[in-house]
């Protein structure tokens, strides 16, 4: 009796209790990429060896499989089936992990089960441990036993806390303000003085120069210049 699956990418899976292979169904023409049969090395097809830089003859011998695993990605929401390789060959190739097959499930559990049943269906055929890794839950501790230390909370600076001529500072416990600090005061009087004292002058010599019975300054423009120039430090002092 044969049992068909399909998978992502086009791909399905034909199991028969003689044989389990991974099809491609791409351009409506059917072709087999994997196949595992009892007691044999795992076949496939030099596309697919070339890919998951797999020993070029085109065989896997079950020395070789580790274990079949079936396990959840939170990255893409979807199952994926493959194979943990033995640390020699992952040496060779830079990992242990050889995908075959996915099945996209935002659901977690729509395809779980026909996924695993192909799972399990392989791992029979190789004679090795299948293995199902479920979505972690909320509060799992995290895969290859690592933990994640929860980071400190932020503090706040000592109040009253100064910001160039503003301070802020606690009133009670639930309310803080934000104020002028006296130094401002102090900076802006400073300011004024000094703005009147130069805006006295200059009327002071604009006038003198306007109202003396001398020959006008040349430019003639000059002391109403001085004017607008006192004006202008009164009004920005």
């Amino acid at each position: 009796m044969m049992n068909r699956i399909s998978a992502g990418s086009n791909l399905s899976i034909d199991m028969t209790q003689e044989h389990w292979r991974l099809l491609s169904n791409g351009d409506g023409v059917e072709k087999i990429l994997v196949e595992a049969r009892p007691g044999q090395p795992l076949r496939y097809v030099a596309t697919f060896g070339t890919q998951r830089r797999l020993p070029h003859n085109g065989t896997l011998s079950l020395d070789e499989v580790d274990r079949v695993v079936l396990g959840w990605s939170n990255r893409d929401e979807s199952w994926h089936l493959g194979l943990m390789l033995k640390p020699e060959l992952a040496q060779a190739r830079g990992s242990r992990w050889c995908g075959l097959a996915f099945w996209p499930d935002p659901d977690t559990d729509l395809y779980r089960d026909l996924a695993a049943r192909a799972g399990e269906t392989l791992a029979q055929k190789l004679d090795r441990p299948f293995t199902l890794i479920p979505p972690r839950t909320d509060g799992a501790a995290p895969a290859y036993g690592t933990t994640h230390k929860p980071s400190a909370p932020a503090t706040l600076p000592d109040l009253p806390f100064r910001i160039e001529h503003w301070k802020l500072e606690r009133i009670d416990p639930m309310r803080l303000e934000l104020k002028l600090s006296p130094a401002w005061g102090r900076a802006r009087l400073l300011r004024v003085v000094w703005y009147m004292f130069w805006a006295g002058v200059f009327v002071v010599l604009s006038v003198a120069s306007l109202s003396a019975g001398i020959a006008a300054p040349q430019p003639e423009f000059l002391p109403y210049a001085g004017l607008a120039g006192a004006a202008f430090l009164i009004i920005f002092s």
